[in-house]
């Protein structure tokens, strides 16, 4: 698994404010990862497309962008889901922000034609098919 074209990285305080404007309390993996890469398309060894992430800030597709388009204005995913992502067909990767849900952390997937949550992995790490964010 690889990660290609990251964003400008960003600062600690800038995930604090983004998290203050959403009010939303983002895992710690989470945000290891954005200071390490700040999104970033996500390739399998074979070099097919898995996903691109969207940025925090600075990047063309933010996840902002992502929060107001599929929330705010479309609602087709639920607020408590974080649509950090897409997969290279465009569904919509989720990660599940509830703190109260056993399944906190989880990435779920939203596919155009059904728009339920369906669990897609466990972890981040899972998803980035790594032990830890560090091993990136």
């Amino acid at each position: 698994m690889t990660i290609e074209e990251p964003q400008q990285p960003i600062t600690v305080l800038e995930i604090q404010e983004f998290e203050k404007e959403f009010n939303l309390i983002l895992p710690e993996n989470f945000k290891k990862f954005y200071l390490k890469f700040n999104g970033g398309f996500v390739y399998d060894d074979d070099d097919d497309l898995i996903a691109q992430i969207f940025t925090i800030k600075y990047g063309d597709l933010t996840l902002s962008e992502m929060i107001k388009g599929n929330q705010i204005i479309e609602e087709n995913v639920p607020r408590e889901y974080l649509p950090f992502a897409t997969t290279g067909v465009g569904h919509i990767i989720t990660m599940l922000l509830n703190s109260q849900d056993a399944n906190y952390g989880k990435i779920y997937l939203f596919r155009h034609d059904t728009l339920e949550p369906e669990l897609f992995e466990n972890s981040l790490e899972e998803f980035l098919e790594v032990d830890s964010i560090d091993n990136l």
